[in-house]
């Protein structure tokens, strides 16, 4: 419009937009309602002839859902009720009844579809199957390798191969760059990310890649849930998320750990998913997991049903790609087998980060997504005419996943071993104890003497009540008790440290040995244990 009005002027370019309306609107198809000889089932065919192609109604589990996009581009799925079908059903057809006139000719008259008649065509079969079934939403064009290895993008709008809908704008996006090139171009995405190791950045650079692998059919059904641990807030855990998506056009769903209020967690992630946005986030989960609903989704076979508020269907859990964010979250072992951990650290104040000039850095991969996933594109496109080279990782529950992505950062981005390391993180989510370990030692490294003291266990054991840290297992009636304090901390010391005296934990050394004391007023002496920290 604003093009016009500089063309044209305000006056005739208003005329002329009217002029096009009306066009649009003489085009639409005219629709009898359902009413005497005319049938709910002829009136829903009709209706759904005339909405399909306009590719914004679709139809999943059995019901209709509506596309929308918002000011970010974000697409995403909204169910279809029938208050709101009445208005929507009038950008795709006019609706008019028959009248028979006195001398007994048949007119039509324009007439406003009711809620009953809207109700009754949104349920029936000939309306839902006259739509297009929709899997999954993506807003950039993807790669789908077939059967005999051949290789194309699926572009702008709906496939019907995949069921997906493509509802981006993306350009210039292509696969013909050399390895080293996507590697370099992909490596520029985490230059300022401090990993605790080399192969967490493996496994980082993986799950950037996986979207792209699992959508061509290159890595098997199930892909493991991305959590980004920190050691401290405001690392950036978030952020490697939100460059996940951006890289594919999009913006995470973001669902918060629920305790108390209206809705659970259970339901956040229920809605999230409902909406078709392909990537779901959980943000900042701390503490102890107990979400069912997660578990089952990243193992299910076939559809997965969900129960949000005055919303039910079922999802293809082949459409979605799950994230966590947490400083310390202790999982169940089943969880923590599901997932890939990503282990970050905070760049020390006064770290120059790069520059990109009047723009966020979020904002600058936004703006360049189509460079970055050309880069994925032709790393996966190298590794197919390769012949799909894998290596014969079992360290996790998804092998499928787990060999081809080992095999791509060893060998195209000369990183370790993708899982090197990752049982460590693994094992510490699932055990209270070291959970609580790794959260205490990094408090306690603020401290200037941390790498020059000796600390006994009543010596920690006082740190805890100093820091305002409870320690698991003591009961809160009992924390002002010393020697009770004292017993729990050694416990717990005496559990993860399981027999050895030194032991590696997320980033910590810790070493002990026994140390002989003479007691105050008597020859004889008492052993104990000594502890000593150190980072590595």
């Amino acid at each position: 419009m604003r093009e016009l009005e500089e063309q044209l002027g305000i006056q005739f370019a208003s005329k002329f937009q009217a002029m096009d309306e009306q066009f649009c609107e003489q085009r639409k198809p005219q629709i009898v309602l359902p009413e005497g000889p005319v049938t709910i089932k002829s009136a829903a065919s009709d209706i759904a002839r005339a909405i399909a192609p306009a590719e914004r109604i679709f139809s999943r589990d059995g019901s209709a859902w509506h596309l929308r996009e918002d000011v970010n581009g974000v697409c995403e799925l909204h169910p279809v009720r029938a208050a709101k079908a009445r208005s929507l059903f009038e950008d795709y057809c006019k609706f008019v009844k028959r009248k028979t006139l006195k001398d007994g000719k048949e007119k039509y008259i324009p007439e406003v579809m009711s809620e009953m008649s809207a109700k009754a065509i949104l349920e029936s079969e000939a309306f839902i199957n006259g739509l297009l079934e929709i899997r999954g939403i993506s807003r950039v064009p993807f790669p789908l390798v077939d059967n005999g290895g051949d290789f194309r993008l699926v572009e702008n709008g709906y496939d019907a191969e995949t069921k997906i809908l493509v509802c981006g704008n993306s350009k210039s996006i292509f696969s013909e760059l050399s390895v080293n090139q996507a590697v370099s171009i992909i490596r520029l995405l985490y230059a300022d990310t401090k990993f605790m190791t080399e192969s967490d950045k493996a496994r980082c650079i993986s799950n950037l890649l996986t979207p792209a692998f699992r959508r061509a059919g290159l890595i098997g059904k199930r892909i493991p849930m991305e959590v980004t641990e920190a050691d401290r807030s405001q690392s950036g855990k978030t952020l490697l998320q939100q460059i996940k998506a951006a890289v594919y056009g999009d913006r995470p769903a973001y669902v918060n750990e629920r305790k108390n209020g209206v809705g659970s967690t259970d339901e956040s992630f229920s809605a999230a998913l409902l909406s078709g946005r392909p990537f779901v986030l959980l943000d900042n989960f701390r503490g102890k997991i107990n979400l069912t609903s997660l578990e089952s989704f990243l193992t299910a076979d076939g559809k997965f049903d969900c129960r949000a508020l005055r919303t039910n269907g079922s999802v293809d859990p082949e459409n979605y790609f799950l994230g966590m964010t947490s400083n310390g979250a202790e999982m169940t072992k089943d969880l923590a087998n599901r997932s890939c951990f990503v282990r970050i650290r905070k760049r020390p104040d006064g770290y120059e980060f790069r520059d990109y000039g009047d723009q966020e850095f979020i904002d600058y991969v936004r703006s360049n997504h189509e460079i970055f996933l050309s880069a994925i594109y032709s790393i996966l496109r190298h590794w197919n005419e390769s012949g799909r080279p894998k290596t014969g990782e079992t360290s996790h529950s998804f092998r499928s996943w787990s060999r081809v992505m080992d095999w791509i950062v060893q060998n195209y981005f000369g990183l370790p071993r993708l899982l090197e390391g990752h049982e460590e993180a693994s094992q510490r989510t699932i055990s209270p104890h070291l959970s609580f370990l790794r959260d205490f030692l990094i408090l306690l490294s603020d401290e200037d003497d941390f790498e020059s003291c000796s600390f006994r266990a009543s010596d920690l054991a006082e740190k805890c009540i100093e820091k305002d840290i409870r320690i698991p297992g003591l009961p809160l009636s009992l924390e002002n008790d010393s020697d009770k304090r004292n017993m729990a901390m050694g416990k717990i010391l005496k559990s993860t440290m399981c027999e050895k005296n030194e032991l590696k934990l997320e980033g910590f050394l810790i070493k002990r040995k026994k140390v002989s004391k003479i007691k105050a007023g008597s020859s004889s002496s008492k052993e104990h244990w000594e502890y000593r920290f150190s980072r590595l």
